[in-house]
């Protein structure tokens, strides 16, 4: 790959990530804002203008600016249709159901696979055209409270996944709450993912650091895959904390910083 290849390939990740990440705080925020103010309505005597209209608007204008616009700026383009997008997205519930439900219970679940099975695509479809790869090397974190935290977190994964598939076992506490059709396979894969970890702090102990980031990350993202839609199928929104932490345990060992990934949004605002 030369390098404006390789430049132009890794400009086209960091806005996929960009678009991306305002996605899921605007999905955030606006079921943050909706819980604190009790729901309010814009509109009246019949009328409800729901915040997936803005979403539109905001699709609109992005595909606007990148057909009108010589050069157009993709940092902000990227920015303004992720915010719509998560306007638009976060409805689904209401066009899946026939009683237009809000607060139909999947509804965090359909987004999460949605946006989920959009990044994933985007990145092959990327890495194919660009002839680059689907995720950076992998690489132990340098700074040391990043290393004990990885660590730690890992240890907390695998004492907390045990626990889950020793409670489906032998009929003990299900901690995870897996209580719906998905129960029957969901402690084997807790397992499997736990086993994984494990193997990733055998290697980090005797020392095999670029082994062990590559065998924790693909643990974590097996866990982003399948453990994480169910628990969002269960948990609904609450489920966004663990997965944001999981998030960040991937991006913390991969040569990508976290730094590298919000920069097309420091550059949209001129920082």
């Amino acid at each position: 790959m030369s390098n404006t290849t390789e430049l132009r390939y890794k400009e086209k990740l960091a806005l996929l990530d960009t678009f991306m990440i305002m996605s899921v705080v605007t999905i955030v925020g606006i079921r943050l804002f909706l819980e604190l103010t009790n729901y309010p309505q814009i509109g009246g005597n019949g009328l409800h203008i729901a915040h997936m209209l803005w979403g539109g608007l905001g699709l609109t204008a992005s595909v606007l600016l990148l057909l009108l616009v010589e050069k157009p700026p993709k940092e902000l383009i990227a920015i303004v249709a992720g915010v719509s997008f998560g306007f638009f997205i976060d409805e689904i519930g209401k066009f899946v159901t026939s009683d237009n439900n809000y607060f139909f219970k999947p509804s965090a679940f359909l987004i999460y696979v949605i946006i989920l099975v959009i990044w994933f695509t985007a990145r092959v479809f990327i890495a194919r055209r660009s002839g680059g790869v689907f995720l950076s090397a992998a690489e132990w974190p340098k700074q040391v409270y990043l290393r004990r935290a990885v660590v730690l977190w890992v240890v907390g994964n695998v004492l907390t996944g045990l626990a889950a598939v020793y409670g489906a076992l032998f009929d003990g506490v299900n901690i995870l709450g897996f209580t719906n059709e998905f129960s029957e396979f969901m402690p084997t894969v807790i397992a499997v993912v736990s086993v994984i970890y494990i193997l990733g702090l055998v290697e980090y102990r005797l020392k095999r650091t670029h082994l062990a980031a590559r065998t924790i990350r693909t643990g974590a993202l097996v866990s982003a895959v399948t453990i994480y839609p169910y628990t969002f199928y269960e948990e609904q929104f609450s489920a966004i904390i663990g997965c944001v932490v999981t998030v960040l345990v991937v991006i913390a060992l991969s040569e990508s910083s976290l730094k590298e990934i919000v920069r097309p949004i420091a550059k949209a605002f001129g920082h």
